[in-house]
């Protein structure tokens, strides 16, 4: 949350509202929320959102000690909150990203995260037994293409390897937007997440090598036994070879020998990670309007309004 507070303090205009709910019994619930100020483009919207917007796929409530009947009273607290205190404050409020559904009305079922279950497995054979036989044969060539080539290694940064992980920063930035040229970045947010959570030891950092080449590179997470797939990249002129596949394997390999129990491919069911597992998590999104005047005159404007206002500002510049 720090990195990308740093990083959108020079991007977006944003006021913290960060909520935090205790019961006598000592649960408690911590939300990050901020509120974007948008421009004329975007009719001067105000909107309530988690704090790490797009940048995070996960927006759960931080939360210790709920029981589930706490959890069905704690959304009803959540929206009187937001509804009637904050009312005026945001124009419209949208929580996506969620792993317990609220019990709330607007709810709705996004998207699914698939994982691979990693717990119980002690060595590479018994991962790869795990897995389809197409899959296991293909990273079983692929190692062998690799090997044809030069000497395969892997490499993890470790906690104090800071001024290494940001000298790879800026090609892997390079590799993912050639990639996924639509693809948004906030600008410094990378490089505030190296800073702030490598040395945290949070951020999982890795490269896969053949003889001295580079083939792919990965910056992901591993936090409470689980491993967070998150932005994997590699040379196009190793794409025959399936870079992507096996620097995943040895990612998965990483996170059993650091005593991982899941394997977390986050949200989106792309053909990829079907190959890898059947198993996902459903993912919630919660959205409302804000009842105050000046809100249903901004929404609107940005519904009706806003392209044709686009369209003349974009012509004036």
């Amino acid at each position: 949350m720090r990195a990308w507070w740093i990083a959108s303090q020079h991007v977006h205009e944003i006021d913290p509202c960060f909520l935090l709910a205790t019961s006598a019994d000592g649960a408690t619930v911590f939300i990050p929320l901020v509120i974007f100020k948008y421009g004329v483009k975007n009719a001067c919207l105000r909107t309530l959102e988690p704090v790490g917007h797009t940048e995070y796929d996960y927006h759960d409530p931080i939360a210790h000690g709920l029981t589930a009947d706490q959890w069905t009273h704690f959304w009803e607290l959540f929206a009187l909150e937001v509804n009637k205190r904050w009312r005026g404050a945001f124009d419209r409020a949208v929580l996506n990203g969620l792993r317990v559904r609220p019990a709330l009305d607007g709810t709705l079922l996004s998207d699914r995260a698939p994982y691979i279950p990693i717990a119980g497995f002690s060595t590479a054979d018994d991962f790869l037994a795990s897995l389809g036989k197409s899959l296991r044969g293909d990273i079983r060539r692929q190692l062998r293409r690799l090997e044809g080539l030069g000497q395969v290694s892997f490499r993890v940064l470790q906690p104090a390897e800071t001024d290494t992980a940001l000298t790879w920063l800026p090609e892997i930035l390079a590799q993912h937007t050639e990639k996924w040229p639509n693809s948004y970045k906030l600008p410094g947010f990378h490089a505030a997440l190296v800073r702030e959570a490598l040395p945290a030891g949070l951020l999982h950092v890795s490269e896969l090598k053949v003889g001295k080449a580079v083939v792919s590179r990965h910056l992901g997470f591993f936090y409470r036994r689980r491993f967070y797939w998150y932005m994997p990249v590699y040379d196009p002129s190793y794409q025959n070879h399936s870079p992507g596949k096996v620097h995943l394997y040895f990612c998965a390999l990483d996170a059993i020998g650091r005593g991982g129990e899941i394997f977390d491919l986050l949200r989106g069911e792309e053909d990829y990670k079907r190959q890898w597992t059947e198993k996902s998590i459903e993912l919630f999104d919660m959205s409302w309007r804000s009842s105050s005047p000046g809100a249903a005159l901004r929404l609107a404007l940005a519904e009706s309004v806003k392209p044709a206002l686009q369209n003349l500002l974009g012509r004036r510049r």
